[in-house]
């Protein structure tokens, strides 16, 4: 075969393997837009399949939990907090930074100033506000007949019934110490079961939180 006839059918190959080439790209391109359509189609009829419900959530971490505690069982906790003064419970935070975190809750906190090292003493909060999640009461009611009003049913937000419609609690403790290095914190007068999770801590000020009279 001579050169000319060589030349040729390779010609005509690299035309087929452009036609090959241009054929696979129109496919690509039309497999891209379908799958972009698909894609297009179902984000949208996901999102009108969101309810009202799962708009208003919201998610919290726990600063950590209650890993020592008088109650271990939910049977013969008290129905809020401060009615048994001896009860005692330690929290562990689990967050970053939480010796920082608890920098001035009690105590005294070293600062350098001007190359001096000075102790700037805080006022010692003798109680927290614990926000918490109950845990081992994940069902609601919207009626519930708390123990003082003998047998009488209430709305659950006119009571501090546990069955809530988001399980949160909030009590009022004792604080009795704080190891930042730890992070820990030790208060008594509680009433929160072994393993609660812990949503918040804000320290009592009176000035503040206590009612004045009329």
């Amino acid at each position: 075969m001579d050169l000319h006839a060589q030349v040729a059918i390779m010609r005509k190959e690299l035309k087929n393997i452009r036609e090959q080439i241009f054929g696979l790209r129109q496919k690509h391109l039309k497999d891209v837009a379908s799958m972009k359509k698909r894609l297009e189609s179902g984000f949208s009829e996901q999102k009108s399949e969101i309810t009202d419900d799962e708009e208003n959530r919201f998610t919290f971490r726990s600063l950590g939990n209650v890993v020592d505690s008088s109650y271990s069982v939910k049977n013969g906790i008290p129905r809020q907090s401060g009615i048994c003064a001896e009860s005692t419970a330690k929290i562990k935070l689990d967050i970053e930074n939480a010796e920082h975190a608890l920098d001035g809750l009690q105590g005294e906190s070293k600062v350098s100033i001007v190359d001096a090292v000075s102790f700037i003493s805080f006022a010692e909060f003798s109680h927290i506000w614990l926000i918490f999640a109950f845990d081992e009461n994940p069902h609601s009611k919207s009626k519930v007949a708390p123990p003082r009003l003998k047998g009488l049913r209430v709305g659950v937000l006119a009571s501090r019934s546990p069955h809530r419609p988001n399980p949160i609690g909030l009590s009022l403790v004792k604080l009795d110490g704080v190891d930042a290095s730890n992070g820990s914190i030790f208060i008594s007068g509680h009433d929160l079961l072994l393993g609660t999770r812990i949503v918040d801590i804000k320290p009592y000020v009176e000035n503040y939180d206590k009612v004045k009279g009329n």
